[in-house]
């Protein structure tokens, strides 16, 4: 079985305990249904037993697998509500730290925007001009207000993100990705992701001036 990379040593170890404790309650659960009620036991203890195989994937995986030592051991000087992690020192930034996460040298992002549904609301040569004239640091309104009038008549979003663009031929893009469902344009949540993304932007903006 081939161990997960993906989240942390940490996280492994988290999904493996509750996948094995919902594991064993599905199956005690179908063993009493293939009792009292056949069909229904049939359904519930295979998927009992599968959640058990899981968490044995994750717990191998809470050992042997994991984030690279180099992530684990990141040392941040400064981030953004877990997102994106920034060192100084080395002049390098962590994306995405608690899913799939990757580092790269501040000298090698080569763009970055805020995206909306598809549609770039900020882009690095955008969000100079903003910070110039103060615009950034103005609240949600600012990342809202940097799009045109076609905005008005949105209500609602599914997916607002920051992509990263960096100098790699094979994998040149990495995300953050802050908004992934459904959300009204008019609510608390939408208005604080976007200062979480305007905050990332701003930073990100800050970092590649020091390359």
């Amino acid at each position: 079985m081939k161990v997960g990379t993906t989240y942390s040593k940490k996280q492994y170890k988290v999904y493996a305990k509750l996948y094995l404790v919902t594991g064993i309650i599905f199956v005690i659960l179908g063993t009493f249904f293939t009792i009292v009620f056949p069909p229904l036991g049939i359904i519930i203890l295979p998927i009992g037993v599968l959640f058990i195989i899981m968490s044995k994937g994750f717990k191998k995986s809470s050992i042997e697998g994991g984030h690279s030592e180099e992530v684990e051991n990141f040392i941040a000087t400064n981030e953004v509500n877990g997102y994106i992690k920034f060192n100084d020192n080395t002049k390098q930034a962590l994306i995405s730290p608690k899913f799939n996460p990757r580092i790269v040298n501040y000298s090698d992002i080569l763009d970055f925007g805020l995206i909306e549904d598809g549609k770039t609301l900020v882009t690095k040569g955008g969000l100079g001009n903003a910070v110039v004239g103060g615009t950034l640091f103005g609240g949600a309104g600012a990342i809202v207000g940097a799009s045109t009038s076609k905005r008005k008549s949105v209500t609602s979003i599914n997916v607002l993100k920051i992509k990263i663009v960096v100098k790699d031929m094979n994998n040149p893009n990495a995300y953050i990705n802050l908004i992934t469902t459904s959300t009204r344009t008019n609510s608390y949540i939408y208005k604080n992701y976007c200062e979480v993304g305007q905050r990332i932007l701003s930073m990100l903006q800050i970092a590649t001036s020091q390359t």
